[in-house]
């Protein structure tokens, strides 16, 4: 009987087992009943064709495939690698972008420590102007109270106010967005004064220890406040200026501008950032730390508030005990001993118990992460990433170096 061929195959019958024509033989059909080759997918025309790995043969095992390391994730406008033809477009040398939020936080810190170099550069140059006209009338600065206060008076909006609020219109920043007056209730209200007041107050005991460690060494102490009024005239423009004008101007500065520009960054780097630039504006390196203290106490609460008027009556009422504790002889003669005491330790026991009393009862009304009022960032700087971004404004430096030479100016003072 005459053999069959196999048109199929080109006259090739493939032995059992077999799975390919030999070598040479052009193979254009898989005979019936044995398994088709896997044909690797085709690249889009015109881009490269990813590696395919190489396949066992049918009934072994396939090759372990090592683990795939997950691909960086990208701050910014890439959230993650950009991928072609299978493998990953490298950006940067390789190296992740920046992250945008350090530079953001650090580029504001950095505008806000220019400010303050503003408002020191204003406060001096104002004072000759305005001491030289006071001269041309008569007026002895030195030695008239009123004079000295009517030109406090003067500069203070000049150069406290005046670089922030060129900042929110040259930059056309909406006002509400950064002085917020939530209401927050009386009782709870009271309790954040009081409890406010009470640590700032306590923050003056740190600058005396470092006042008075300084004064070994020949340093001249210059309290955070002087006071040449002799008069009760006097006294009240005083008040008026140094516990009235001086904190509303000041809170709607440092926490109404200051702390909000940097709020996106995070509650906690707002709160620090903002009282360390409240802080260097006292340039005298013990009034540095007690306004730095006070600073963080402020900040605190207008971020965990929205409430500016808290802070403008706890600033204003700690600067007046500042004031007439200046004047208790003028008042109380033999007495002014006790009543200086008097008028700084109730305000602190009182304040004390009130914040025993938030801790345990109304803590609830402070903002947090997880409360509905929260309108800050998602993702808030830690708090090795705000002393990161601090440590790299330059401007902040700067201001470090005015106040350790201002500091040591006093070493000299005859």
């Amino acid at each position: 009987m005459a053999k069959e061929v196999d048109t199929v195959n080109n006259g090739f019958t493939p032995p059992p087992g077999g799975n390919a024509p030999p070598e040479g033989c052009p193979q254009t059909q898989e005979a019936p009943g044995y398994p088709q080759a896997p044909v690797p997918p085709q690249a889009a025309p015109g881009y490269p064709q990813a590696p395919v790995p190489p396949q066992a043969a049918p009934g072994y095992p396939q090759a372990p495939v090592p683990p795939q390391a997950a691909p960086p994730v990208f701050w910014g406008a890439y959230p993650g690698p950009v991928w072609y033809g299978g493998a990953p477009f490298v950006v940067n040398g390789g190296k992740p972008p920046k992250d945008p939020r350090k530079q953001g936080a650090s580029r504001t810190f950095n505008r806000m420590c220019l400010l303050l170099l503003a408002q020191v550069g204003l406060s001096f140059f104002w004072s000759i102007p305005f001491t030289t006209l006071l001269m041309m009338l008569g007026v002895d600065i030195l030695s008239n109270s009123i004079g000295y206060l009517w030109l406090s008076g003067i500069l203070v909006p000049l150069s406290t106010g005046l670089p922030f609020v060129a900042y929110l219109i040259f930059r056309r920043k909406d006002p509400s967005d950064y002085l917020k007056f939530e209401k927050v209730g009386f009782s709870g209200g009271l309790l954040c004064v009081l409890g406010g007041l009470a640590l700032s107050l306590l923050g003056n005991y740190p600058a005396f220890f470092i006042s008075e460690f300084l004064e070994k060494f020949g340093y001249e102490s210059s309290p955070s406040y002087t006071s040449n009024a002799d008069s009760l005239e006097a006294i009240l423009l005083e008040i008026a200026v140094v516990a009235v004008l001086v904190p509303f101007i000041e809170e709607m500065v440092f926490r109404g501008v200051v702390l909000s520009a940097l709020r996106k960054y995070g509650l906690g780097f707002s709160i620090v950032a903002s009282g360390l630039v409240f802080g260097m504006a006292h340039l005298n390196f013990p009034n540095v730390v007690f306004a730095t203290i006070s600073g963080l106490v402020f900040g605190f609460i207008y971020a965990k508030t929205n409430n500016l008027w808290l802070t403008i009556l706890i600033h204003g009422l700690n600067n007046f005990i500042a004031t007439f504790g200046a004047h208790t002889q003028f008042f109380f003669g033999d007495k002014a001993y006790l009543a200086d005491n008097l008028l700084t330790l109730v305000p602190i026991g009182a304040g004390i118990l009130a914040l025993i009393f938030l801790v345990l009862v109304k803590r609830d009304m402070f903002i947090s992460y997880r409360s509905p009022r929260y309108d800050g960032p998602a993702q808030p700087l830690g708090a090795g990433e705000s002393a990161v971004v601090m440590v790299r404004a330059p401007l902040f430096w700067v201001m470090v170096a005015i106040v350790l030479v201002y500091t040591a100016s006093m070493f000299f003072v005859l």
